[in-house]
């Protein structure tokens, strides 16, 4: 079985920070059972990333227990995913989703 390499884009990190410190301010603690359900969407990706494609080739894979979905690209050639955006499903995409990736 092929294993893909998964990377972030660097705006993937606010996008986290803001729906951490949003959860935290909700009840402690909830900030990091978000990061751990992130991240275990992370590990589904390394092995099979061919989710939905939503949008021109930008394919989307929701989480586990938030409303949050992770929206990214798969390389092929490279066998690398890269994640362009982590997005409530309550915001919306229009004003939320990042256009020059």
């Amino acid at each position: 079985m092929k294993k893909f390499t998964v990377t972030a884009d660097i705006r993937v990190n606010s996008d986290l920070l803001e729906a951490k410190v949003f959860f935290d301010s909700r009840r402690k603690g909830l900030g990091l059972k978000f990061l751990a359900d992130y991240r275990n969407s992370l590990s589904k990706l390394k092995t099979n990333p061919f989710y939905e494609i939503r949008y021109d080739t930008v394919r989307c894979l929701p989480l586990e227990t938030f409303k949050f979905m992770i929206h990214f690209k798969v390389d092929e050639l490279q066998n690398n995913v890269l994640v362009l955006a982590v997005i409530s499903t309550h915001k919306d995409p229009n004003t939320s989703w990042i256009l020059d990736s």
